[in-house]
């Protein structure tokens, strides 16, 4: 019968053998017994089962393979990404058709397991408005009631069952930063009166501090208090991460010390983001206070909280003793070191000079089958570069391409730099254009700039010319530096009439005989059109060249008798000097600068709603409270 058949289904569920389960309701489909309410929410949970081995087994397979463990968190979510866009995700949304189809009724348990499938397999905004109008459906009066599936659920009453649920969709809200439909959810909860916990309360602030909306994050803390919900370890964990990614380190310093007046015990997560939140405010005493006062409590210390110690020392302290002591406490720990760790050490290792313990950590790190991300690549090719260790970067770049580590422009011109300097201009051009070709990285101004060096040192004045025009038709604006650098070139090799080409363009003006910069220089098979198109809009963007190329030009002008050309350049820089906006050489510093910080920072930001204070709304009951409603529309 259906009760034989309905706990057969359960078998499978518990297994997660999605094909049998799948054989039987056909059997019940076709032939009978006649499936119930029960049999669909039984068959749902086994879908949702197979989602949840399924996402964990390619976590567990891309990291045996030697995925990238340095952020276990994002694997998951792209494994999630891929398994949302598979069949297996609409396992759950076809059974629920099917129920419909048949004149079944969806419970509360049917909407409970559609929920916890889609936060599994990473849920869309189809997903969220199905499951939000799945609810308006089944309604208030439905939800809250006792139905014929209730006596073989296990686990919770039922307030218990929809704060779960609601709370799941929350935090799925949160996976795809959606605050918009979180809103929606909220006020949905209120209008169900499903009770709000520190589950609840945790969940917005970890919304609002991703979004970058601290102050809303102190407003959910404040009427959370107000309705006397008493914060957990995870809450405060997740208002103290909200402080840390919105760099405010008094904030996470003075909710952390709240947890010791409402009794609550601070854990190693909380604890590392304290490190981390003293990491951004530049305090590395602090957080190795934090840190030894974690170990004196007893509080087992993660990899991640040992990476994170690690590379406060490496970067912000660059203290031997320190760092082979905290690698002590880690051996003690019985916690392995991961990519991360490693990076660190490779880091710090290039920073003392030493690149070939930092090349052995490499090869060790291999060895392992674990493997550096972009920044700690990088990292070690630049190590590499500085000490002339060509083979060796080569090796690196060629692991960073095989393990699908797609390079950056900040990869390629570490490489062109070292080609140059190594006189080998070829290789030089060649990696430009493999980057390019292979990984769709198209060059940028210091990519660009590196190439034209490179062209200048190894005596190729032609070539640099060449480089320099590509520039321009790829929309690339030059700078000081990299006018300054082509013009060097041609002073070096006396060719006077294309550095004042070069001066002119630079700054915006005309040449005496109507060429454009590509027919000056000698490109005039460049696409000529479109370069002259590029001349033109240069012109209206004058670049202030640096003083010692103009004094070195004007001074070889005369030298050589070119005596006409240095007063038309003495001419051109005292006009431009008369006011005119310029771009110098700042502007090359700060691109520099950019390009080192791209190694170290990460960063988010997401909209958010307004938050409305309504706390003098709640209600006296503890077990059903009311704040009017947390977003505006």
């Amino acid at each position: 019968d259906t009760v034989s058949c309905n706990i057969l289904l359960k078998g499978y569920a518990q297994q997660a053998l999605w094909p049998a389960a799948e054989r039987l309701l056909g059997k019940m489909l076709q032939g009978g017994p006649a499936p119930s309410i029960i049999t669909f929410n039984t068959m749902m949970d086994c879908a949702v089962r197979s989602i949840h081995g399924q996402v964990g087994s390619k976590v567990r397979c891309r990291l045996s393979r030697g995925g990238v463990v340095s952020n276990r968190e994002s694997d998951a979510a792209v494994i999630r990404d891929r398994v949302c866009a598979s069949p297996v995700a609409a396992r759950p949304w076809q059974l629920l058709d099917k129920l419909v189809a048949l004149g079944l009724e969806p419970d509360r348990y049917t909407c409970s397991t559609l929920v916890k499938g889609i936060h599994l397999a990473g849920c869309t905004q189809w997903d969220l408005d199905r499951v939000v109008a799945l609810l308006v459906q089944v309604g208030r009066e439905r939800l809250h009631a006792q139905d014929q599936s209730s006596s073989e659920a296990n686990g919770g009453s039922n307030s218990r069952l929809l704060e779960v649920l609601f709370n799941t969709l929350l935090d799925a809200c949160v996976s795809i930063r959606d605050l918009d439909r979180m809103g929606r959810i909220f006020r949905l909860m209120e209008a169900f009166d499903v009770g709000l916990s520190a589950v609840t309360f945790g969940t917005l602030i970890k919304a609002f501090g991703q979004a970058g909306k601290l102050n809303c994050c102190h407003d959910v803390w404040r009427n959370m208090r107000a309705a006397g919900v008493a914060p957990t370890v995870v809450t405060y964990g997740c208002y103290i991460d909200a402080c840390t990614r919105n760099s405010d380190a008094d904030a996470a310093m003075m909710i952390f010390s709240e947890m010791a007046r409402d009794g609550v015990k601070p854990n190693a997560v909380v604890y590392t983001s304290l490190i981390r939140t003293c990491a951004h405010a530049r305090m590395p005493l602090k957080a190795l206070e934090l840190y030894g006062e974690m170990r004196d409590l007893g509080i087992k210390a993660t990899a991640v909280t040992f990476n994170s110690v690690l590379d406060i020392v490496v970067r912000q302290l660059s203290d031997p003793e320190k760092l082979q002591e905290i690698m002590a406490d880690m051996k003690r720990s019985s916690v392995k070191p991961d990519a991360v760790t490693y990076a660190i050490l490779v880091k710090e290792n290039c920073n003392a000079g030493n690149v070939v313990a930092a090349i052995a950590l490499f090869r060790q790190l291999r060895d392992h089958s674990l493997v550096f991300d972009e920044i700690a690549f990088n990292t070690l090719l630049l190590a590499c570069s500085n000490a002339g260790r060509v083979l060796e970067a080569e090796e690196i770049f060629g692991d960073m391409i095989n393990i699908g580590v797609s390079p950056t422009n900040v990869t390629t011109s570490i490489m062109v730099k070292m080609y140059g300097k190594a006189k080998q201009l070829d290789k030089a051009i060649d990696v430009s254009q493999l980057v390019e070709a292979t990984f769709g990285v198209k060059p940028n101004l210091y990519v660009y700039t590196c190439l034209i060096q490179a062209c200048v040192r190894n005596k190729h004045v032609r070539k640099s010319w060449e480089v320099f025009v590509t520039m321009l038709l790829a929309g690339v604006m030059p700078d000081a530096i990299t006018y300054g650098t082509t013009i060097q070139g041609c002073i070096y090799h006396n060719k006077f009439h294309e550095a004042m080409a070069l001066l002119r363009h630079a700054y915006g003006v005309a040449s005496p005989d109507g060429k454009t910069l590509p027919q000056a220089m000698g490109c005039e098979g460049m696409n000529d059109d479109a370069a002259g198109a590029v001349d033109l809009m240069n012109r209206s963007r004058p670049v202030s060249l640096q003083k010692d190329i103009v004094r070195v030009l004007v001074s070889t002008l005369q030298k050589k008798g070119f005596v006409h050309y240095a007063a038309e350049v003495d001419s051109i820089t005292t006009n431009m000097a008369s006011g005119t906006a310029t771009i110098d050489g700042n502007r090359r510093k700060g691109m520099k600068g950019t390009s080192r910080r791209q190694m170290d920072v990460h960063c988010q930001i997401t909209h958010s709603p307004r938050l409305l204070l309504s706390s003098s709304q709640s209600s006296s009951s503890s077990t059903s409270l009311s704040f009017g409603c947390f977003f505006a529309e």
